[in-house]
């Protein structure tokens, strides 16, 4: 083992050479003797000894206090007085200078041996903790992310270069201060508000900084800057929305080609073979039923992206899932087995009739193709359950219902082919079908989801491939009982077409076609009709007749003035005028600005002509003023095609 070495400072020889005998046999080596403080410095740089047993007073211009702040700040080596006597003054001088100890002139060679192990051992751990304050240091100023410690109090103890570039804050000026100050976040912090007012979007970790009996001393933020990693992961979701728009695009663009070839085809030849009463027939038959493809590829388009216009009430989910049980016995094929599950007095869904059954037929119907593909020959089976629940946990995030909430439990279950995961984690995707051509557009199961998301419900399934599937959906209860059902026209109850009595109705919409044909099929049932082909002629034609017109048929979506704003100006010319609305779709604004007593007087496009006949009767023969009025912010709308 290496022998520490000393540098002695004493003025007086014999004294000096006292000490040094001591040294050496205690085991260490005298680096050198020197008498003065000059001399001390000199060679403490040249012999770098490992401690410096310094004589505080010594005869020269430079005692031993000056000369051991000078080794110290120099070199880095420990000292020890030596003194027989010292004054206030120069004790005082001598405690900043930090010595390693102090020898009281006599000494013994015992406590001489201790004091000079207790400054070489202190030094040693001083050394130690300085390089590893040194590592943490750079470390901390090398890492890319921001580092601020604190107090106990809150206030700012250390700042590495990242933070002080992300905050604004130079570490000398922001070290005293509270944290939040230098670390000033948006309510949400998820941004940090620089000292210049910069924002940076960030995220961000604490911890507790804890002292070896584990009481807290303070803190640890950890943050980065995010703003690159947002930009990427924006760039990615608008890839993979365009990818969805494409698909979607690609998907409708090939259905409804379809539906065109088979409409314009079969025009054409009406044009060659009017005069054959047989082929016209076929050929109509076969445009109405392409012309339906259409109208329902749109409106599971709509329910997908829920456009949808149609109003949700207290509904009863017993009598949707006896109607769908229903019809499954009916179409079913015998060998498939069919059986039906429902508790007593289930409670109401806030919801739409129609998409509820729409919902369940699909996934009834998804279940007849699967059991139909494993068990040809019979032995599948279906089975459908209705149930008054409480919701359990495991909800998605942003779902309306909550653990311990009443709910509607349905689920259609089958032991046909199941799904393989790759077919599980598409099953919802827009245009993907595991059909042949033609035989499904693939939007099917993501109309199922998106109709239950609108109505606040969570859709989830179960499966094994080769074993089946279930299909569970989870419905939120309605607050308001059940509505008694508004008796429907007669006309509709029988469908009959309602007959006009010369009655003049205005038709206002700026699709032409749309114009000439409610003329002519009003026409034709007996009514009179002017037509006006947007929002501001349909004003003026009433304003030329106002005592006349007995009725309004009006489009919903129209440039510049929708069907909204055009009855509120028609009805301070006539404040009883009767409006039947019409519409391809109905965005949330116009459901909102709309009267309340006007939500039943709508009539989707494309509609039935006996459906339109009815619903003209039953706005003609409807008794009293005319309800409610408007409270609209605006008199424009946004222009749609109705």
């Amino acid at each position: 083992m290496k022998k520490a070495s000393i540098l002695i400072v004493e003025d007086e020889y014999i004294v000096a050479r006292d000490i040094a005998a001591r040294v050496e046999r205690q085991g260490y080596r005298v680096a050198e003797i020197v008498a003065s403080g000059e001399d001390a410095v000199t060679q403490a740089g040249v012999t770098r000894p490992d401690l410096v047993l310094m004589d505080i007073k010594l005869s020269g211009p430079m005692d031993g206090v000056e000369a051991a702040e000078k080794i110290r700040a120099s070199h880095d080596i420990p000292v020890v007085y030596l003194t027989a006597f010292a004054d206030e003054r120069t004790l005082e001088r001598a405690k900043v200078t930090d010595a390693f100890g102090y020898l009281l002139k006599p000494f013994e060679e015992r406590e001489l041996h201790i004091t000079i192990e207790m400054a070489l051992y202190k030094h040693d751990v001083e050394r130690r903790m300085r390089d590893n304050e040194r590592w943490l240091a750079t470390t901390l100023r090398s890492i890319g992310d921001g580092v601020v410690s604190t107090d106990a109090d809150g206030r700012v103890t250390f700042m590495n270069p990242v933070a002080e570039s992300l905050t604004g804050w130079p570490a000398h000026a922001a070290v005293g201060l509270g944290v939040d100050t230098v670390l000033r976040r948006t309510p949400g912090k998820d941004s940090l508000i620089a000292r210049d007012g910069r924002l940076c979007p960030i995220e961000e970790t604490t911890a507790p900084l804890r002292d070896e009996r584990g009481s807290v001393v303070g803190s640890v933020i950890v943050f980065r800057d995010v703003t690159e990693r947002n930009r990427l992961e924006e760039q990615l979701r608008h890839s993979q929305k365009m990818e969805s728009i494409g698909t979607l695009a690609s998907g409708i663009a090939h259905d409804f080609n379809n539906i065109l070839n088979g409409v314009l085809g079969f025009a054409g030849q009406l044009k060659k073979y009017s005069a054959d009463p047989e082929k016209v027939a076929r050929y109509t038959q076969t445009i109405e039923q392409s012309a339906n493809r259409g109208a329902e590829l749109c409106s599971q388009i709509l329910s997908f992206a829920r456009k949808s216009s149609r109003e949700q009430v207290p509904t009863d989910v017993g009598a949707v899932v006896s109607e769908v049980v229903n019809v499954c016995r009916e179409t079913f094929p015998r060998t498939i087995g069919l059986s039906f599950s429902c508790d007593q007095g289930l409670f109401p869904v806030l919801g739409d009739r129609g998409e509820l059954y729409q919902v369940l037929l699909n996934l009834c119907v998804n279940a007849r193709d699967a059991v139909v593909a494993r068990h040809p020959d019979g032995g599948g089976n279906v089975r459908i359950e209705a149930r008054n629940s409480r919701v359990d946990t495991g909800l998605p995030p942003g779902s309306r219902l909550r653990p311990g909430d009443a709910c509607i439990d349905l689920r259609v279950s089958d032991n046909g082919t199941g799904m393989s995961a790759e077919v599980r984690e598409k099953i919802f995707d827009p245009f993907f079908t595991t059909k042949s051509r033609g035989q499904g557009t693939g939007l099917g199961m993501a109309m199922v989801y998106s109709i239950v998301q609108n109505h606040g419900g969570v859709l989830s399934l179960e499966t094994e491939e080769g074993v089946g599937t279930t299909f569970r959906i989870t419905f939120p209860v309605s607050e308001k009982p059940i509505e008694a059902a508004r008796p429907a026209a007669a006309a509709e109850l029988h469908g009959m077409r309602a007959a006009g009595n010369n009655e003049l109705i205005l038709i206002v919409d700026d699709e032409s076609t749309m114009l000439d044909l409610a003329k002519e099929l009003l026409q034709e049932q007996g009514y009179s009709v002017i037509t006006a082909i947007n929002g501001r002629e349909g004003i003026e034609a009433l304003r030329r007749a106002p005592a006349s017109v007995r009725l309004v048929l009006l489009d919903l979506m129209m440039p510049e003035m929708d069907g909204v704003v055009a009855l509120r100006e028609m009805r301070k010319i006539r404040p009883d005028i009767r409006a039947l609305f019409c519409t391809g779709y109905m965005p949330e604004d116009v459901r909102h600005r709309l009267p309340q007593e006007e939500h039943g007087n709508i009539l989707q496009k494309p509609f039935d002509p006996a459906r339109l006949f009815s619903m003209v009767q039953s706005r003609l023969n409807a008794g009293g003023p005319v309800a409610g009025g408007f409270a609209l912010s605006s008199d424009r709308a946004t222009g749609h095609a109705g």
